[in-house]
């Protein structure tokens, strides 16, 4: 059958996440990643996931869900993947309401105050512009 993909090696960063929720058995844990993850050859490693946080003592909120920062208060379209992990036996959360008033970046930090400095091209700074070691 081959190689599973949860042994793929540029998977370990999951493989360690997975690892610590065991070992700290929070009530609640949630992994976030690339909407891909849902797609093609990645549904298997996303499967292989799911299977590790079921060993590990955790269901998954279902229907996983792909999720728009813009929809909740972020000046950003940037879809992600959330999984939410319940320790067997708690009550399930439910995923945030759509919040359908989007924002914009100039509605965010509009209020900022101006910066009066310049930024230096590294071929401009000087010694003297550096703290002494």
């Amino acid at each position: 059958m081959g190689k599973r993909a949860f042994d793929d090696s540029r998977n370990h960063l999951v493989f360690h996440y997975v690892r610590i929720v065991k070992e700290l058995n929070p009530k609640y844990c949630v992994f976030e990643n690339v909407k891909g993850l849902t797609l093609g050859q990645h549904a298997q490693f996303l499967a292989e996931l799911i299977e590790a946080l079921d060993d590990a003592g955790y269901e998954i909120l279902t229907p996983y869900q792909v999720l728009n920062a813009a929809d909740y208060g972020v000046p950003q379209d940037r879809r992600r993947l959330f999984l939410v992990g319940i320790r067997k036996g708690l009550k399930s959360p439910k995923y945030p309401a759509i919040n359908p008033n989007r924002v914009t970046v100039e509605e965010v930090i509009g209020d900022l105050p101006k910066h009066r400095h310049t930024l230096k091209c590294p071929e401009t700074l000087l010694l003297s512009d550096h703290a002494a070691i």
